[in-house]
């Protein structure tokens, strides 16, 4: 999809599974959160993700779908030198549902 005038890209990833525990949708792209046990993750993935996209001015967030399920959306602008001129204006903030 082009939203925004088509000045980004926004990719939708959703599953139909028992979607993401309300008491962690806020911590999910904290560095080293995680809700696995200790010793199988790092809690780093979702973290630097949101890095990546945040240092190309992007964003991404995370919500659950009313169907069940979660939902995960990111974007970049399709110019980044643009958006980093334009960003003290508007940023692209990452959103953290």
């Amino acid at each position: 999809r082009l939203p925004t005038a088509g000045r980004a890209v926004r990719v939708t990833v959703e599953d139909s599974g028992p979607g993401i525990p309300p008491e962690v949708l806020p911590r999910l792209f904290e560095p080293f959160f995680t809700t696995k046990q200790p010793g199988e993750g790092t809690g780093l993935g979702l973290s630097v993700s949101y890095g990546i996209l945040k240092e190309h001015h992007g964003s991404i967030f995370a919500e659950n779908r009313n169907e069940g399920g979660a939902r995960f959306e990111f974007e970049l602008p399709l110019d980044p030198a643009a958006a980093a001129d334009s960003e003290t204006k508007s940023p692209i903030a990452a959103r953290r549902d």
